[in-house]
């Protein structure tokens, strides 16, 4: 089955794709390592029709440091003893959603270097305009003022006699080996065994967080261990979140006796769990499985099958039925699966003609394995896999690029949440001429199989949408799908969710996603836009009348609930809000009741007017005038059935802030990137949305009923960018 190109992202300026990776099914954040930065695909909760790229700068100057572990006394080979040339970063892991059930789960990000430093970063507020993940966090700093304290590290005095012994050989024939062995400024003579050991403490080859784990002292608190697989040892410290900030906690070292070439946690449903299985990978090729805790590490398998050729772990998904999941151990071309719990392993299963380069769980039960021979293979477990280790290879899809586009290598391969894709990163090759070059370009793409029946995918996006409504970022894929379509498609898909009666007056939580599809096709093309709206459905129109109404009323409420006694302390600005809101919400009802769709509201809002008008100490009868912002003409706080657009009685054209219906006279004015509306910036945003400009305005009930910055009508998140 051939696969469609849909997008690709290129990324000239990063050079060449180094690692990339896919976080766990609790997050849909996808990170690619490049040798100077670190690149965050963010779905931002599924909102916007692109996604969001963050990033993490490689920066010497403030967050990666130059450790100086002391000077060997025999400088020879094979020790180096100098500073990695040119250091960047090698890998990094994304951990699991800390405040989990809270309306933003925070994710961090764990990066390690080449040059010894493991750092943890946090991403900037989801409000935010800047997209630069901050480090909050040296794991690498204590470590090596761990290293450095005698009281926790003994330092090893004497040489190995290998050392001394290739020490006096060497000088002896050369007298140029002199030099090397004076001690650097600042630094201190040490052996070269104790040398050895502080660099093997501190290269940390790879990394991973354990799911959150809950405190068997505490079963209220909840934390991930963050560990590291270096040359020598396994580290693992506790992260905990709570609520305001996070804290790091050593808890332990092990020693291994080889390199850690990969480490994997076991992904798991079971909200009470009091530890984690962790696989991990050595540089002989053979695998040890432990249960691991905030206090202890045991092991609990050992697969005795080194061959030298492992490159990587992963633990199939588990799901809340089944639990049990398989481990798949990378082998070049080829990959073995093995099962802990019957400890069965299966033979090597080779597909692809060249290495491995990406492989992906994407349900418990599927994967998706790539090489730079561009077939994607999907396989599934059969029933009973974990006893037979009978593997159904699902389908062979090929992706065949021209032959310009080939690229040098295939790093990462992933299906979207809801299989509609296939997304993938490669590293392209530049031009080459006498005394010049042109450095590599990454790119990130999709592809997806041929067109869904427009009838199948409509089942799909519904059912979707309103299963997830409160995590959109779960059907990224679904939104993005949509955009396939030309705009004559989209029109049947809305006359047949209308046809179905799916748009009915209990089922308004698809308004936003109708709204979206419209303005897709306004966008590709407004002639057939501009054709089609006046013989939209009478309750879609109906409809987004409502969502006015009901978050005006909202907002009233949440005065009188909260700041009612505070009414005589009021800036002038936050009384004509309110009025103008009770006056909207009043003028909306009137509009709703006389459609034959009318819905029944939870709110009277003449009576919600009459309070907020009591509580306000304002006449109901009382007419207020503003002053147009353009003319400074006489403007009455009227409205015309909660139209956020009217004009001034000289002809200007004025628009209402959506959320608080106050007239906009500043260029302090946010935008919804997929509605006309348009807002104020109030000042709970200054921090979050931008840190340059300033606003006025303090209107907490709006902060409280809309604290995450989104538009009313279609929930996209409010920026200063149209």
């Amino acid at each position: 089955m051939t696969l469609k190109e849909y997008e690709i992202k290129n990324y000239q300026e990063q050079f060449t794709i180094k690692h990339a990776l896919v976080t766990s099914t609790l997050s849909n954040l996808m990170c690619f390592v490049y040798p100077k930065s670190i690149v965050i695909i963010n779905p931002i909760n599924g909102i916007s029709l692109s996604l969001k790229n963050e990033y993490i700068t490689f920066n010497e100057e403030k967050d990666i440091k130059n450790y100086k572990f002391g000077y060997p006394n025999a400088a020879v080979f094979p020790i180096s003893t100098g500073d990695p040339i040119d250091p960047e970063f090698r890998s990094c892991s994304i951990s699991p959603p800390f405040c989990r059930f809270a309306s933003t789960p925070i994710h961090l990000i764990a990066a390690c270097t080449t040059n010894y430093n493991v750092v943890v970063y946090q991403p900037p507020s989801i409000k935010s305009i800047s997209l630069e993940w901050k480090p909050i966090y040296s794991i690498s700093d204590q470590i090596y003022s761990k290293l450095m304290d005698p009281k926790f590290n003994t330092p090893i005095k004497q040489n190995q006699e290998i050392w001394e012994n290739q020490a006096t050989v060497l000088v002896s024939k050369a007298s140029t080996w002199l030099p090397f062995r004076s001690t650097p400024e600042g630094q201190t003579k040490i052996s070269n065994v104790e040398f050895q050991k502080r660099v093997s403490w501190m290269d940390t080859q790879c990394l991973d967080w354990s799911p959150l784990i809950h405190n068997q002292n505490d079963p209220e608190m909840k934390f991930s261990l963050l560990t590291l697989g270096t040359k020598d040892r396994i580290i693992i410290y506790k992260v905990h979140f709570n609520g305001e900030k996070f804290s790091f906690d050593y808890c332990n070292n092990y020693p291994t006796k080889h390199w850690v070439t990969s480490l994997k946690y076991k992904s798991n449903f079971n909200s009470s769990l009091t530890n984690a299985t962790l696989a991990v990978g050595y540089d002989d090729g053979s695998v040890s499985i432990f249960t691991v805790t905030d206090s202890d590490l045991i092991l609990q398998d050992q697969i005795h099958k080194p061959d030298n050729n492992l490159t990587n772990l992963f633990w199939s998904l588990s799901n809340e039925k089944n639990n049990e999941e398989i481990l798949l151990i990378v082998k070049s071309v080829g990959f073995k699966l093995y099962n802990p719990n019957g400890k069965v392993m299966s033979d090597i299963v080779r597909s692809q003609t060249k290495i491995l380069s990406g492989i992906s769980f994407f349900t418990d039960k599927e994967f998706i394995t790539t090489s730079n021979d561009y077939n994607f293979i999907i396989y599934k477990f059969e029933p009973g896999f974990g006893k037979t280790m009978d593997l159904n290879l699902l389908s062979n899809l090929v992706y065949l690029p021209t032959k310009e586009e080939r690229s040098s290598s295939l790093h990462f391969v992933t299906c979207t949440p809801n299989k509609l894709f296939i997304l993938y990163g490669e590293n392209k090759l530049g031009t080459y001429a006498m005394y010049d070059s042109k450095n590599t370009t990454s790119s990130l793409k999709l592809v997806y199989h041929d067109e869904m029946e427009l009838n199948q995918f409509k089942e799909l996006l519904v059912n979707g949408y309103r299963n997830n409504l409160n995590s959109l970022d779960k059907i990224w894929d679904l939104l993005k799908y949509i955009q396939i379509y030309n705009p004559n498609q989209l029109l049947d898909l809305i006359k047949m969710m209308d046809e179905d009666n799916i748009m009915n007056k209990k089922q308004m939580e698809l308004l936003p996603l109708i709204n979206r599809i419209l303005l897709l096709i306004k966008s590709k093309n407004p002639k057939l836009y501009d054709n089609y709206t006046p013989s939209l459905p009478e309750y879609l129109n109906q409809n987004f009348k409502q969502l006015q109404y009901n978050y005006y009323c909202m907002l009233l409420n949440q005065f009188l609930k909260k700041y009612k006694n505070q009414s005589k302390q009021l800036e002038k600005y936050q009384i004509s809000s309110l009025l103008m809101m009770a006056d909207m919400a009043t003028e909306l009802e009137v509009v709703i009741s006389s459609s034959r769709y009318a819905t029944t509201t939870e709110t009277d809002a003449l009576d919600l007017k009459s309070k907020i008008y009591e509580a306000l100490d304002t006449p109901q009868n009382t007419t207020e005038i503003l002053a147009c912002p353009i003319c400074t003409a006489d403007v009455t706080n009227t409205s015309v059935q909660g139209d956020m657009q009217f004009q001034c009685p000289n002809g200007c054209y004025l628009f209402r802030c959506s959320r608080s219906c106050l007239l906009l006279d500043s260029d302090k004015i946010l935008y919804c990137p997929n509605c006309p509306l348009k807002s104020y910036l109030f000042q709970f945003e200054n921090d979050h949305i931008t840190q340059n400009i300033h606003s006025k305005y303090q209107l907490p009930w709006i902060s409280d009923i809309n604290p995450n910055s989104s538009c009313f009508q279609c929930s996209s998140f409010l920026n200063f960018h149209k």
